[in-house]
């Protein structure tokens, strides 16, 4: 199929028709843990090491012939232009399935449907303004079923028969998902934005899995290294079933050792991201050099094994590299560029900066914007994707892994710690820099804006919606820096973004300190470059990275306040770490003043728990601190505060904290309207974060992949979920309830304690399951409470659960 890694025949000798011996699936994934620092005497290892940990290889079936596949073309394409978003009849159709595909010239559905001639490379006609949406629609006609790699380029989604999937809304070119075609008649449907060019191909394909090996996360061999390091390749999988027990292997060769790692469902008429474990069997000698990785993928219920490769680049230790890591939010491969110091010398400890890129840029090509120094490397995370969230969200938790794993390996200085980014990253700057500003000496934010609200207008959210997202405000934190460095960067005709955006960033900051500098390049627009600096001046500016060299962080500062939006979003500084509030809808906040050599005080707002590093404060001669007005000696060790039930870390909501450990969507068995939403979400989560997820009907949980995932239960009855908290909500084939409401017709979403592990769910009526493709919690503005109410007309009610999980209506809206 497109993007398919070739397949080697299926006589190879290691190929067997034996299944992989039977487990329950979940043993094998270790639980994310926080990384811990670096150390004052390192020895370069990972953090991510341990997340899926390996497994027997056992044996597996024959690998499956190649096959290329075929081009698949519709000559019937037709474009409209939707005047009203708000009254779309092509929406409605596609939702209750009575969808057909209409003629050229034709008026169906009450828009004017064109001709939309397909050129060489795929791409139809632009019509449309800049803010209005356009359909495509076509029909395509095949003999017998078949499965099919899509291409949709600029399409937001994708329709074949009623099911969707996304686009690529950012045309790429280089992302697939899955679909299967029936015999006959097949009804295809995009939709997109004006004056963009929808860009379509399709390919069969008669394997039940395909790689796509044109979106690998793939990490650079550096000479000198032998470490292992994670390969991530997107997976395809037909369907409709979800694929159980899959390995992903790395078969042995003359460069890889052999490894196998699995995974307890991918989910069928999906595309996920796969980790692969590469273990060299020795460190590459010169740069320049391609070694080829060899992967498989198989389950027990597939008919073949399905096999790529990968070509990875060897790179001198001096020159600029890839490094990988598995995410803790989702066992995911991530990758990071490096450019590390000039005449590196092994016997000094370097500082870090970490560089955000901005919006569509690589992060590979952000640290080629760099010059190299002698004293520090610089670090570029991405945004989980080139657009991502804009290092809110996960592209935030993203950065702090990245940090967290090239502070380990590279062992560099922690009070040598230093932030900067480029517009989407220069807002990141201040989001990630505010947010952690325990991690980091100064920011340096280059064409950086504020918040949404100040940069695209967007009106601030309300109501129990407001809470969720309020990490967004900058404002609200920039109280954090009160102690840090800042310089700030941008063109005075910077069109993209407006220069009063950190202007005002700045005036706001000087609030609260003085440590404060700034360059307006006169004539400047928004990426510029000149000779003051040996890389890209808006980025590599020198007397930025001077200002850097001189100051230093101390990581257990006695004298702070801190602020922090939720205990889940953003939870430590120095020494603290709160680990849940009292009111939803209030900030937490902390304020420590060193009152003796040995003593400190702390005062805290709307903080109901909390846990205290008592072994880095007795480092500092600390023995004693008052909380609130109450006196604790303090352990060597962590001392934690406060009640330790109820909401606690990783198991208090919001919605969107769900999806922030390794995560699966369970369904009940049968369900294809609820498989089709997983499928939905699951490549979704591939496309927009580069992300890894499952799905598995509900026949195949077991306890141990209860144990190991957060479960996402979709139209699942109540009395099979683990409810270890209270929930007000009943709900049936007609609606939701509670005990004195009826909502017929409505959807419910909700987070609740199941015991060790944070759970979720989605449900609608019966032959509604449309409703819940309302919900796409992948996105930096998607932030949602604890539960959510809908019908077809909008919210009905929608809130928090308190600090002990009992439900309070006072703490929601529409009650």
């Amino acid at each position: 199929g497109e993007g398919e890694g070739s397949s080697p025949d299926a006589s190879t000798p290691d190929a067997s028709d034996a299944g992989t011996p039977a487990s329950d699936g979940g043993a094998e994934v270790a639980d994310a843990s926080e990384p811990g620092d670096s150390g004052p005497f390192c020895t370069p290892r990972s953090p991510s090491s341990g997340l899926l940990p390996e497994v027997e290889g056992g044996s597996w079936k024959p690998l499956a012939p190649a096959d290329e596949g075929s081009a698949l073309v519709s000559s019937n394409w037709v474009l409209a232009v939707l005047a009203d978003p708000s009254n779309d009849p092509v929406a409605a159709a596609l939702d209750d399935g009575s969808f057909t595909a209409p003629a050229s010239g034709s008026t169906l559905y009450g828009l004017s449907w064109l001709p939309a001639p397909q050129d060489a490379d795929g791409a139809l006609p632009a019509v449309g303004g800049r803010l209005s949406y356009v359909y495509a629609a076509a029909s395509l006609d095949v003999p017998a079923p078949v499965n099919m790699v899509m291409r949709a380029d600029n399409a937001y989604v994708v329709w074949i028969n009623g099911r969707r999937q996304p686009g690529d809304l950012y045309a790429s070119g280089k992302l697939r998902v899955p679909f299967r075609l029936e015999a006959g008649t097949n009804t295809i449907v995009l939709l997109g934005l004006g004056r963009r060019r929808f860009s379509i191909g399709m390919t069969s394909s008669s394997h039940e899995a395909v790689f796509n090996t044109l979106d690998a996360t793939a990490p650079d061999l550096r000479v000198g290294e032998r470490m292992e390091q994670w390969l991530g390749l997107p997976a395809l999988v037909f369907g409709p079933d979800a694929a159980l027990e899959a390995t992903a292997r790395v078969i042995e060769n003359e460069r890889f050792s052999g490894s196998a790692v699995r995974f307890p469902a991918l989910a069928g008429g999906a595309v996920t991201q796969i980790p692969f474990l590469l273990k060299p069997k020795q460190p590459p000698a010169a740069g320049g050099e391609t070694w080829t990785a060899e992967i498989q993928l198989d389950a027990p219920g597939w008919s073949h094994s399905y096999r790529a490769t990968v070509d990875l680049r060897t790179a001198a230790a001096d020159e600029p590299f890839r490094g990988t890591f598995l995410s803790p939010d989702d066992l995911s491969v991530q990758f990071y560029g490096v450019r590390p110091p000039s005449n590196f010398d092994p016997s000094q400890r370097y500082a870090l900066v970490l560089s955000l890129h901005g919006a569509s840029v690589d992060a590979f090509g952000q640290v080629g914007a760099y010059s190299s120094r002698d004293w520090n490397y610089v670090v570029a995370p991405t945004n989980r994707r080139p657009f991502g969230f804009d290092w809110e969200e996960w592209g935030h938790a993203n950065a702090i892994f990245t940090l967290d794993e090239a502070m380990a390996r590279f062992c560099t200085d922690p009070t040598r710690t230093y932030l900067t980014g480029h517009s989407m990253g220069g807002h990141g700057t201040w989001h990630v820099g505010t947010h952690n500003a325990g991690r980091f000496a100064m920011i340096g934010p280059s064409a950086g804006w504020n918040s949404f609200y100040s940069y695209t207008g967007a009106a601030e959210p309300t109501g129990p919606n407001k809470p969720a997202r309020a990490h967004s405000k900058t404002t609200d934190f920039l109280g954090n820096l009160s102690h840090r460095a800042i310089y700030a960067i941008h063109g005075e005709a910077d069109l993209s973004v407006p220069i009063s955006e950190s202007r005002n960033l700045i005036e706001r900051a000087s609030e609260y300190t003085q440590e404060i500098d700034h360059h307006w390049e006169p004539g400047a627009e928004h990426w510029w470059d000149g000779d003051q600096a040996p890389g890209v001046d808006c980025v590599d500016w020198v007397p930025l990275f001077e200002k850097m060299k001189e100051r230093t962080l101390d990581p257990t500062e006695l004298d702070f306040s801190f602020t922090s939006s939720a205990a889940w979003y953003s939870a430590t500084y120095s020494y603290l770490t709160f680990t849940s509030s009292i009111d939803p809808y209030q900030l937490l906040a902390a304020t420590s003043q060193s009152s003796s050599p040995s003593a400190v005080t702390l005062t805290t707002s709307n903080a109901r728990s909390m846990v205290l590093d008592g072994q880095a404060l007795r480092a500092k001669g600390v023995t004693r601190i008052t909380v609130d007005g109450t006196l604790h000696e303090l352990p060597d060790g962590p001392l934690a505060l406060g009640p330790q039930t109820g909401k606690r870390p990783h198991v208090s909501g919001p919605f969107n904290q769900v999806f922030y450990r390794p995560f699966l969507f369970v369904y009940p068995d049968g369900a294809s309207d609820y498989a089709d939403y997983a499928s939905y979400l699951v490549s979704n989560w591939a496309l927009i974060g580069n992300g890894h997820a499952g799905a598995l009907p509900a026949s195949a949980l077991t306890p141990s992949i209860a144990e190991s995932f957060n479960l996402i239960h979709l139209g699942r009855d109540r009395a099979d979920l683990p409810i270890a908290s209270a929930m007000p909500f009943t709900w049936n084939e007609t609606g939701v309830a509670t005990a004195d409401k009826q909502f017929p017709g409505a959807s419910l979403l909700s987070v609740f304690d199941a015991g060790h592990r944070l759970g979720a769910l989605l449900v609608a009526p019966r032959g509604k399951a449309s409703l819940l493709y309302g919900i796409m919690p992948f996105s930096s503005r998607s932030g949602r409470p604890d539960y959510f109410v809908w019908d077809a007309n909008g919210g009905k009610v929608s809130g928090y659960y308190s600090s002990e999980w009992t439900f309070d209506p006072g703490l929601g809206a529409g009650w």
